[in-house]
C-alpha cells in the first residue's frame, strides 16, 4: 500500500513538514539557472486553507491560479488573497531516492500573523490523503548519539491502506 512516514520538525512550537519543490526556484537559482527549493509548512489542522507568505510567492515567481475567499482567522476577519501554484513536492528529510509527494499543490497568500514558516497546510492537505494523516510526537529518550529514540514524524496513509486498517479493525 501508500504509507508515507515523514520527519516533523518544529519552528517554535509549530510542528512543520519540510517539502522539497524541485522546479521552483530563488532569483538567485535562475540567475544560475538552477532549481529546487526546500520551504517548511506549519501543519495546522484548524486551517481550512493552505497559506503561502506572500514574500515568498514573490521571490519564487508564482503563477496565481485563482484566490481565496475571505475568513475568519485567530485574529478576526481575513481578507482573501490570490492563490498560487507551488507544483509538485517531494518530502524533506527522507534517506529514500527523492519521489513526487503531492501533485499540484496550491496555496493562498492570507494576511496570517504566523510568519515563522513559508506557509500552512490545511484540512484540505489532510483530506488528500484517504486512508487518514496520524502523529507520532515520539520519545523524549535521547540516545547517546545525541538523537532522539522516536523522533516526532507524520504519517500519510493512501487509500489501500484504509481498507486493510478497516479490515483488521472489524
Amino acid at each position: 500500500g501508500s504509507i508515507v512516514r515523514a520527519p516533523l520538525k518544529f519552528v517554535g512550537p509549530y510542528p512543520c513538514l519540510g517539502l522539497r519543490f524541485p522546479e521552483l526556484a530563488t532569483s538567485s537559482q535562475r540567475s544560475r539557472n538552477m532549481t529546487g527549493i526546500s520551504l517548511d509548512f506549519v501543519l495546522d489542522t484548524a486551517a481550512n486553507t493552505n497559506t503561502i507568505n506572500a514574500q515568498v510567492a514573490k521571490e519564487l515567481q508564482l503563477e496565481i491560479v485563482g484566490s481565496a475567499l475571505p475568513g475568519v482567522g485567530s485574529s478576526g476577519a481575513m481578507m482573501g488573497g490570490d492563490t498560487f501554484m507551488l507544483g509538485d513536492s517531494q518530502l524533506e528529510g527522507l534517506s529514500a531516492t527523492p519521489f513526487t509527494f503531492m501533485q499540484k499543490l496550491t496555496a493562498s497568500a492570507l494576511p496570517v500573523a504566523r510568519q515563522a514558516s513559508a506557509g500552512l497546510l490545511s484540512l484540505p492537505f489532510f483530506y488528500s490523503f484517504e486512508g487518514g494523516v496520524e502523529f507520532e510526537w515520539g520519545g523524549s529518550q535521547v540516545l547517546e548519539d545525541g538523537l532522539l529514540k522516536n523522533p516526532p514524524s507524520v504519517t500519510f496513509f493512501g487509500e489501500e491502506d484504509k481498507s486493510l486498517q478497516q479490515t483488521l479493525s472489524d
